[in-house]
């Protein structure tokens, strides 16, 4: 806000250290490290503090980051050999991997079919992160343990390895369903704990391991290539492509790179096409995971509004009522240019920006009107868990054509459901349909569908490519679409 000497002594890396210090003297060596190496700059910090961190981080054995205190400490010129010796933070072998892997499972009771009893069980796969026994698996696999709207038998277990046939109780610290990620605790001391890389420009070719429990066959790897870095596949961020094998049970288990650390969480296949497969970056496993710490449910915050690529401006398509963005002062037809000095190149750079953030963060903003820049400050607000269900129950279907399904339309005449369409944002369903300006649209009947977390709106279609001959469409969007921020 540019009250810099309202600090009291206090400013941006006073305030990571003192949290840093803090998780530590908790044994929350997990959320310690990837806080570090996700939202640190080691260079920001005192000889004495880097010293401290690294006594800290010597039981954890926690090799990357080790490695990185000892090397900025070696930069300085200072002799860190009576502290550390890197020969305690060796590369892992494969045994070391798969000990620190683990089966989930989720004993959901008996569900019937066809009148007769099956034991219902989730199984996935998970892997330790603290040696205090912190586990990271995926929400989905535990999403019985935690959801509000379940209410049958759950009951949630580990198993170490198949000659253990001991299931080990274990407890949901921490979820994040909108990223697909948990954290759980157990009270064993792990063989092993996983370290996660410090290398985010993965490419497209570079060799992967992954370790799992596919159809429950425990400590199983595979391997593979990662086929693109830049997927689209869930409502923030990109995703991974891999072509892996992945199969049911492997959804939680790390993925690997040739030096044995994590750089993604498996969490999906695509049943019907063999080989394309996903996992979430570590980029965004190490913003999340000291939140998952904090217990509870992880917050995501938004600004409340939908954006669309138009050239090379990103314009503002919907602003939700009631939202930060609406506070500010932002109206659909701007053009976003800035957040605090982050400039708006892509949604996916924005995203990855707000995803550090937690709910009441300030951040500042800069948009330009008809030519004329605007600027202003948002107080984040708490992300919606399926915006579009929200808005669809509080605001007006015409509303939310642009950010729904990528087209903007005008009521014709007095008719209530009938509209043109006046423009068509390149890229989105509406464009890729082959919809242009001056085709009609009239609604007919809408659906929201909770199971596959789908909207679904009936329409009689047309579109000026056929003729205008009346045909009947169905169009839909899901309920967490990756257009909003």
């Amino acid at each position: 806000l540019g009250e810099e000497d309202r600090g009291n002594q206090w400013d941006y890396e006073k305030l990571q250290e003192n949290y840093v210090y803090n998780l530590l003297d908790q044994s929350k060596f997990g959320a310690a490290a990837a806080y570090l190496q996700g939202y640190c700059d080691l260079s920001s910090f005192s000889d004495t503090v880097l010293i401290d961190f690294l006594k800290y981080f010597i039981p954890s054995r926690n090799r990357v980051v080790l490695t990185m205190l000892d090397g900025e400490l070696k930069n300085r010129g200072y002799n860190t050999s009576k502290i550390f010796s890197p020969e305690t933070a060796s590369l892992p072998d494969i045994e070391d991997l798969l000990n620190g892997t683990v089966t989930i499972w989720v004993d959901k009771g008996i569900r019937m079919e066809n009148g007769m009893g099956i034991p219902d069980i989730v199984i996935g796969s998970g892997f330790f992160i603290d040696y205090e026994g912190y586990i990271l698996t995926n929400y989905h696999v535990i999403e019985s343990e935690v959801n509000p709207e379940y209410t049958g038998y759950s009951r949630l277990y580990i198993r170490l390895s198949e000659e253990s046939k001991e299931k080990l109780p274990a407890k949901v610290v921490g979820w994040d369903k909108v990223m697909d990620l948990a954290l759980l605790k157990t009270e064993i001391t792990p063989p092993y704990v996983f370290a996660f890389s410090n290398d985010d420009n993965l490419k497209m070719g570079q060799s992967i391991s992954a370790i799992g429990s596919p159809a429950g066959l425990m400590r199983t790897v595979t391997s593979g290539t990662i086929s693109s870095s830049s997927r689209q596949f869930m409502p923030m961020g990109t995703t991974l492509q891999v072509d892996v094998p992945i199969n049911p049970g492997n959804s939680g288990g790390p993925l690997l790179n040739q030096s044995g650390e994590v750089i993604g969480v498996i969490f999906a296949g695509i049943e019907q096409f063999e080989g394309i497969n996903f996992a979430i970056p570590g980029y965004y496993v190490k913003l999340l995971v000291p939140k998952l710490y904090n217990e509870g449910p992880v917050v995501h915050p938004w600004l409340g509004m939908a954006l669309q690529n138009e050239l090379f401006d990103w314009v503002v398509v919907y602003v939700a009522p009631g939202s930060p963005a609406e506070k500010a002062g932002l109206k659909a037809g701007d053009i976003l240019k800035k957040i605090d000095d982050e400039s708006v190149q892509n949604l996916v750079k924005i995203q990855n920006y707000l995803i550090r953030f937690d709910e009441s963060a300030i951040v500042s903003l800069e948009w330009t009107r008809d030519g004329d820049v605007m600027k202003g400050f948002a107080s984040l607000a708490r992300r919606p868990d399926l915006p579009f269900k929200m808005l669809i129950e509080n605001d007006r279907q015409e509303n939310l054509f642009a950010a729904m399904f990528g087209f903007e339309a005008e009521r014709i005449g007095n008719k209530r459901k009938q509209f043109r369409i006046t423009k068509v944002y390149p890229g989105t369903m509406a464009d890729e349909s082959g919809f242009a300006a001056g085709d009609l649209i009239t609604l007919r009947n809408s659906k929201i569908d909770m199971e596959y977390e789908v909207y679904y709106l009936e329409t009689l279609y047309e579109g000026i490519k056929g003729g205008f001959m009346e045909s009947s469409l169905i169009i839909y969007t899901f309920l967490d679409s990756n257009v909003f921020i």
